[in-house]
């Protein structure tokens, strides 16, 4: 079950970090490297658990070998999907931005093909105002730069040799 509680945005929030890439590959190619743990780390490279249901686990482990709560985004969960076209999930900060950790954004990957791929835009939204909320935009807004970066790089073709 999705907790809502945990969601401090509601209505028409306009705080949105809004990163669009176009790469060289098939929409369900890219679904499969988001809502897969296997496809999640043959690009990223990380541990995850993902469970592809409505209110399934979408957590990914940046830090193994932190302590459970710590290790990575533990606790978020699939919100709604469409097979090759849309994945939303909900998202937490990182451990050193605590009072932030123990809420929830969310964010929402759309995928639209192209004449040369698929244009993937990453949308993350939905953050509090209330204590330390202010530090996670900019936090995220870098952190997605890195993280689509090194999609772009696992979907960039190989020069011919």
């Amino acid at each position: 079950m999705i907790d809502t509680t945990l969601f401090d945005a509601s209505g028409r929030v306009t705080d949105a970090i809004d990163k669009t890439i176009e790469l060289a590959a098939t929409p369900s190619a890219l679904f499969d490297a988001w809502t897969s743990s296997e496809g999640l780390r043959s690009w990223l490279g990380i541990r995850s658990r993902i469970e592809l249901r409505i209110g399934g686990a979408y957590e990914w482990v940046f830090m193994e070998e932190a302590a459970p709560g710590e290790q990575g985004s533990e606790g978020c969960q699939i919100l709604a999907y469409v097979p090759d076209e849309m994945l939303a999930f909900s998202w937490n900060a990182p451990p050193g931005i605590p009072f932030a950790r123990t809420r929830r954004a969310w964010c929402v990957l759309t995928l639209r093909p192209t004449a040369t791929g698929t244009q993937l835009r990453l949308q993350h939204l939905g953050f509090g105002t209330e204590g330390d909320w202010p530090m996670v935009r900019p936090y995220f807004d870098r952190a997605w730069a890195r993280v689509l970066d090194r999609l772009a790089e696992h979907f960039t073709p190989a020069p011919p040799t």
